[in-house]
This record gives C-alpha cells, structure tokens and sequence, in this order.
C-alpha cells in the first residue's frame, strides 16, 4: 500500500476533486453509480458549505466505497491539516495492484495538467486580484498591531492565513506571526494568543525551530518549564544542531538538575557553532560546579582562544574561571599568573582581587592574601566575604584581635554568613593553637 496526499483551499475544491476521481473516471462508464456518487458529493459539498451541519452521511459513502475499490483506493481520509500544514487535506490509500497503480498514474498526469494550467493563469488570477486582496488585509493587520490591536490585527492576519497559507511563504509577511506574539506577550501578558500565534508561524516553516525557540523561551521566562523544555524539543526535532535551541534547553535541565542533558545540549550547540564562547564558557561553568575541574579548565581554555572583539567583556571573566579551575588542581602559581593578567586587563575587577586574596591564603602567602583583601575592601567595604578573607590572613598572621573584629564586622552584614561562623568558632576553640586557613572560595 502506499498513500497520496493533496491540499485544496478549501472543502469544496476538494469535493470537486473527489468529483473527477469518481465521475470521470473510466471504471464508471455507463455504470448506474455513477448518479449516486454524483449526488452524494453534491450532499459532500453542501455539507461543506454548512459546517455547522449535524448530519451523518457515513452510511451513505457505500457508493464511494465500491467505485474506490475497483479503483484501487483502499482509503479516504478527510484531514484538516498534515505534517503541521493545515488546510483542507485527502488522504488517498492505493492498493499495490494493477488499479492502484494506475490510478496513481492517472492522478500524477492530472496533476501535471493542472501545474501547467496554474502557471498559464497565475499571473492573471493571484497578481491582479487575490494578491492584491490579500495584500490589503494584510497592511490593515500590520496597523492593528502597530496601534496595539493585537486582535484585530489577528482577526486579520487569520483570514489571509485560512484562505492562502502560502501568502505568509514570503520571509518579510511570516514574520507578522512572531511580533503579534511578543505583542501579546509583553503588552498584554496573554500567554495563550502569544503561543498561538507561534504554532501558525511554526506551521508556515515547517523546516524551521525559530518558532519553538521564542514559545520554549516565552514558557522559561515564566518559569513553566514543562513547556518550555516540550518547545524547545519540537524545535530540535527539525534542527537537531540549532545552537539556541540547545543552550536554552541547557539551562532548564541546569535549573532542574540535570547535568547530563545539559552537557549533552551545550555540546550539540557547540558541534553548531564551535567559534561561540558563550557556549565553552556555559560547559565550563556546569564542569566547575560538578567538580571535573581539568575539563572545565579545557573549555574555558577553548572560549578565551576564541574571544574577539564582541566577546571581551568576557575575557576577564574567563581568566578568573580559568584560575579558580587550576587552583582547585593544585595549580596555584598558574592560577596566581592569570589572576594578574585579569588584574592587568581591569585593576578594580573585585571577583579578581578576591580570587587573589582566596589562593594566596591557600598557598601560606598570608601577606599577599591581606594585601588584595584590603584593595577589595577599600572599594567595597561591606563586602562580607573580603572581610572574611582579610580575617583568614590576620589569622595566619597571628594577628588575632584584628581577624576578630573583621569577622564581627562581616556578621553585621550578613548575621547568617556560615562561613564566618565556622572560622569564629574555630578561633575560639584553637587561640593560638596554629595557624588557620579559612579562605573563602565560595
């Protein structure tokens, strides 16, 4: 068995497409039902001119049933849209046999005719009165939206998409769908219109995911993430490598938990843009955070290798990641020398002094250590964890009574910063029973 599929605008093009399947083919010739076929897509049409019609007619398809199988059709089926294009759609079943095959044949030919005839009248028919119809539905909608009738300017723009899809086939007109969502969204905070608005455009490009990556990021913003992900999966499934796709959905599963998947999501956005530093930085980041720090070290090694001109601000950033990663292997003095070319690049960067005062202390050098606690103070001085490293220093100083006071002060600030807790209490227990290292590395 094997299927065919067609589109009409409209049901009653279709029914009369069933006509000529039907009436004019050979198999009825001189048969007596032919009449009752004919009256039965008379019936067909009027019911499709009359959509709120109740009436059942599945009875009186057995004429059809038997002329199809002399054809060769071993189904019919009326769909109202296929592979996500709607429209008015038959479905045609043919047998492998003889019958089938030439009915397939047959339709084929008839389709070539009717390409050829399309292209004779399209010029005449869509240029000098559809299109121009459609045009002006088209620009009143576009002002709808612009006066924030979102709408009316739907009301519009589903006209024009009921009647002639492939109006919106043009890459300028398809757009329309996108800025009614976020007019929706951001004006009047409508969820539903905005995802509906989405699902059409997602139709009209059915080999694009730029649909599902606003509606999966409209659901993220909302934090339902359910739907986001759902989004953002459908979009993957006709661009499995789209980067955007990827590192969005490498955040939810980041939210949720889910190292695995996001790693997997970053690197298929990776495999798409390898030159993207946004995405080495992002698989750095969750590598740090589940403790796998030489590969962590290895993407951030491969964002700042390709940082230019746009991405600067991150290099910065990235020196301090990088640093914090090495340190964490036991590579202090290489971490030392990135923490001073980051300080290099901006002497007031406080995520750099802090990181210097945090490996210095870690590394004994309790005189460096000090040295960067008090720069970072000296521009923030209500940082709670300077205060708690500049006390770490004083401590393996020996300088107590001023370490106290700096942890007193940081509990002003924050009364439940447990590091700061820990290291009062171990001063209290020890005195000056050896030297304390509680640098913050948090």
């Amino acid at each position: 068995m094997s299927s065919m599929h067609f589109v009409f605008p409209n049901g009653i093009q279709r029914a009369d497409f069933i006509r000529r399947i039907f009436i004019d083919s050979p198999a009825l010739v001189g048969d007596p039902l032919r009449q009752a076929v004919d009256l039965l897509i008379l019936e067909l049409e009027e019911a499709e001119a009359s959509p709120d019609s109740d009436r059942d007619n599945a009875g009186e398809l057995l004429p059809l049933q038997e002329v199809a199988s002399r054809l060769g059709i071993l189904g019919v089926e009326f769909k109202d849209s296929h592979k996500d294009i709607e429209g008015s759609w038959i479905q045609l079943d043919l047998a492998d046999n003889s019958s089938g095959r030439a009915t397939r044949e047959a339709l084929v030919a008839r389709m070539a005719e009717a390409a050829e005839q399309a292209a004779r009248e399209t010029a005449v028919t869509y240029d000098d009165s559809l299109i121009q119809r459609l045009q002006m539905l088209y620009d009143r909608g576009r002002r709808e939206m612009d006066e924030g009738r979102f709408d009316l300017a739907f009301d519009l723009f589903y006209q024009i998409y009921h009647q002639a899809p492939w109006f919106f086939k043009d890459d300028e007109r398809v757009y329309c769908w996108e800025e009614l969502a976020f007019g929706y969204d951001s004006d009047d905070d409508d969820m539903d219109k905005a995802a509906r608005c989405l699902e059409i455009q997602a139709r009209l490009q059915p080999d694009s995911g730029e649909a599902f990556l606003n509606l999966g990021t409209f659901y993220m913003l909302r934090e339902n993430y359910a739907k986001a992900i759902s989004a953002f999966l459908r979009g993957l499934e006709r661009n499995p490598s789209d980067e955007f796709l990827n590192f969005n959905l490498a955040q939810i599963y980041h939210t949720w938990q889910a190292p695995e998947q996001v790693l997997d999501s970053i690197d298929r956005a990776i495999a798409k843009n390898p030159d993207r530093v946004i995405n080495w930085k992002a698989k750095g980041d969750l590598l740090f955070e589940l403790g796998r720090y030489e590969e962590a070290t290895d993407s951030y090694t491969q964002a700042l290798d390709r940082i230019e001109d746009e991405w600067e601000d991150l290099r910065v950033p990235l020196l301090n990641n990088l640093a914090i990663s090495q340190a964490n292997l036991g590579m202090e003095e290489m971490a030392i020398k990135l923490l001073h070319d980051a300080l290099t690049l901006d002497s007031t960067d406080e995520d750099t002094l802090f990181n210097l005062s945090t490996v210095y202390g870690q590394t004994s050098n309790y005189q460096e250590a000090y040295r960067y606690s008090q720069y970072l103070l000296d521009l923030d001085s209500d940082n709670v964890k300077a205060h708690h490293n500049l006390a770490s220093a004083l401590i393996g100083l020996g300088k107590l009574p001023q370490a106290r006071w700096h942890l007193y002060k940081a509990l002003q600030i924050s009364p439940d910063y447990e590091p700061v807790k820990e290291t009062l209490h171990l001063l209290k227990r020890m005195k000056r029973r050896g030297k304390i290292t509680m640098f913050d590395q948090s």
